[in-house]
């Protein structure tokens, strides 16, 4: 005998929103439907009065015939109720947008009132004839316009449908069948509550399928930042690489040109390394490159710097919209910090790492390019090592 999936049966009776997600559902639900309901309360608003003039301006008092009373009255009842629920809605929409709850609940009380209206005008003209069409079409416009959960258009529809039940028996001639008002309206309430709460899974459905949707696309931007990010980044020291050079620092030049910004370029070397890496080993060196890296960074000034590990034993630094003096400073405190951090080098003449530096300076007018000034810095490392290391060389004056 087949089993019984009791969490499908259950999805069929609740909501299918995770309960982490059930405020930005009302959010939703919210703003896809709040234009629609104003819409239809205005055309509410205006139908009814045309109808409350229509059965004013009959001829004749109105006081002698009670179903002109009766119609009158209850198309002012619905104009009213209607009327107070727009201006209501219209004036708290900031309280909906942190609540929408409470929209939702508004929508779903002002259905359930507006069903009762028409069964009461239903039930009314059975005194007449059995017609249950405003019955019938009042039923269906709520359930397409007003969404409910299958337990809310259960309990709507259900205390519509007895109420109409009662309302028709009482207003029937005494010996009129009611078999053909019941089944009619046993089906339109069946119809109204199936129509309601089919729209208002698949406004569920379609929220999940968007969060989804977004949810994945979130994910893959992240990826995707983070593949970038780690193609721009050296593995060893955790900071730019060679690519990021080639690819990001162009641009960045050219927007500092446009900006008559000055611009520096710093190529530092580790000296004697391939000794360091001969004597303590390759993974002894690698963590000394990651040690200057860090150095590198905590003696450079915050701003508009890039730092990158060029190859090897090699760093790159770019500076931009800083002065002369100050990035002679910032070359010289670079040096000093690495010498001050005294990490044991028994291959160098003083006993621990130090790094020679070159640099090449542009003005704010200048018109080099990354290569050039590249190209400028590496000639000014060499005399800084030709010169016995451990120093800084400025590249021939401020280039133009």
């Amino acid at each position: 005998m087949p089993t019984i999936n009791k969490s499908k049966m259950a999805d069929v009776f609740r909501s299918t929103v995770p309960e982490a997600k059930r405020h930005a559902f009302f959010c939703d639900l919210y703003q896809t439907t709040y234009r629609t309901i104003v819409l239809i309360g205005t055309l509410v608003v205006l139908f009814e009065c045309i109808m409350m003039t229509m059965v004013f301006m009959k001829a004749g008092p109105m006081s002698v015939s009670r179903t002109r009373t009766v119609y009158f009255f209850m198309y002012a009842f619905l104009f009213f109720v209607t009327l107070a629920c727009v201006i209501y809605v219209l004036g708290n929409k900031a309280l909906f947008e942190k609540k929408p709850r409470i929209f939702q609940l508004i929508c779903n009380v002002y259905g359930m009132v507006v069903c009762l209206w028409g069964s009461m005008m239903s039930a009314f003209s059975h005194q007449f004839s059995p017609d249950i069409s405003v019955f019938l079409y009042v039923s269906l416009c709520v359930a397409f316009f007003i969404p409910m959960s299958l337990w809310q258009a259960v309990l709507v529809f259900g205390v519509n449908q007895i109420c109409f039940l009662i309302g028709a028996i009482y207003f029937s001639p005494a010996g009129q069948s009611m078999m053909a008002t019941a089944i009619n309206s046993l089906f339109t309430t069946c119809l109204a509550a199936a129509m309601a709460s089919m729209l208002y899974r698949n406004r569920v459905n379609a929220f999940m399928s968007r969060s989804i949707i977004v949810e994945q696309n979130q994910q893959i931007r992240s990826i995707n930042e983070q593949l970038q990010q780690q193609v721009v980044t050296d593995e060893l020291t955790r900071i730019h690489n060679r690519r990021y050079l080639e690819r990001e620092i162009p641009a960045a030049i050219l927007e500092a040109r446009d900006n008559n910004r000055p611009i520096a370029v710093m190529m530092l070397d580790i000296d004697n390394f391939k000794q360091y890496n001969d004597i303590y080993g390759h993974r002894s060196g690698d963590l000394c490159l990651q040690q200057i890296a860090s150095l590198i960074k905590q003696a450079t000034p915050e701003g508009e710097n890039h730092i990158a590990r060029y190859g090897g034993e090699e760093f790159v630094v770019l500076l931009i919209g800083i002065e002369q003096q100050e990035v002679e400073a910032t070359a010289h405190a670079i040096r000093e910090t690495v010498e001050q951090a005294d990490i044991p080098h028994t291959g160098c003449p003083r006993g621990h790492v130090t790094v020679s530096i070159g640099v090449c300076f542009s003005g704010g007018e200048g018109h080099s390019t990354f290569e050039q000034m590249l190209r400028y810095a590496d000639d000014a490392l060499y005399y800084a090592k030709a010169y016995g290391r451990n120093r800084v060389e400025l590249y021939g004056g401020v280039l133009q």
